[in-house]
């Protein structure tokens, strides 16, 4: 079976995420029939088929392998199918010529977030295929999933946590990131109720870690909200050195994520010292 490869397919997500994301003008339904087609990229990555396997967005319910990973890793409100089939009406309406239905802005924003959704699904079958790809199992793979957008990271943990809530290495990196998203009463609320589940040491630990994310932020504002503002840290920081086989996938699951945006410069590289929490740089 030939397997996915970024680089193969680095020009194609290039084109396809340009025409969907800085062609300025475009019309939306353009915008939706692009989505499509990037929407089965992702599932392609997903499956890991590549160049002349047999798979198309029109019938990943039928592909075994797709059915299996989102089925196992799938919230109880089927989130991930639904978001593959959301990219597949729309975009097949945006493609042909049966439904003459106009695209709204509100359509687009949907579209774009069944992708985060995707990309949320991509990572959380990454850690939960083995027990060696575990999240907290590799710690330069947890420092460098810290260099996606907030929001996808705050999708990946919640589903993380969901599964398995005695993952303290998710409980430390969801309140950290509810702390930087949506306040500190968020991250209190949630680890006030695993209060009695933890030792006090534990505790108080992680309430500490949220509180200075919280004072950082206030300090130094937030490094960096989308791909395009956090790839100038990506290229920066590069791939994971570690030589084993979850360093590699996660590095190829990175990589592929960034391809295809622009670097929006914010001077993140000289400022990510600011962010430097208990050794770990935790960008926000």
């Amino acid at each position: 079976m030939s397997k996915f490869d970024n680089d193969l397919y680095e020009q194609m997500i290039k084109d396809v995420l340009y025409d969907a994301i800085y062609v300025v003008g475009r019309p939306n339904s353009g915008i939706a029939a692009s989505l499509r087609k990037y929407g089965e990229l992702l599932l392609r990555k997903l499956v890991n088929k590549g160049e002349g396997e047999n798979l198309t967005l029109g019938a990943f319910q039928y592909d075994k392998e797709a059915k299996d990973i989102i089925s196992r890793v799938d919230t109880p409100d089927k989130r991930f199918a639904k978001a593959f089939e959301s990219l597949r009406v729309l975009g097949n309406i945006a493609t042909h010529t049966h439904d003459l239905r106009s695209f709204s802005d509100q359509d687009i924003a949907s579209l774009h977030d069944h992708v985060r959704d995707i990309f949320t699904l991509l990572f959380v079958h990454f850690f939960t295929r083995e027990k060696s790809y575990k999240f907290g199992n590799h710690a330069e793979v947890g420092a460098t999933f810290s260099i996606l957008p907030p929001e996808i990271r705050l999708r990946v943990l919640r589903a993380l946590y969901e599964k398995d809530r005695g993952n303290l290495a998710v409980l430390d990196k969801l309140s950290l990131v509810l702390a930087k998203t949506e306040g500190i009463k968020a991250a209190m609320d949630l680890l006030g109720k695993r209060k009695s589940d933890l030792s006090r040491d534990v505790y108080e630990e992680l309430v500490r870690r949220a509180k200075n994310a919280v004072e950082t932020i206030r300090r130094n504002g937030s490094l960096y909200q989308t791909f395009e503002e956090a790839k100038e840290l990506y290229l920066e920081v590069g791939p994971i050195k570690e030589k084993t086989e979850v360093a590699a996938d996660f590095n190829s699951l990175m990589e592929f994520v960034y391809l295809g945006r622009k670097v929006e410069k914010r001077s993140i590289v000289e400022r990510q010292v600011s962010y430097i929490t208990v050794n770990v740089v935790e960008p926000v």
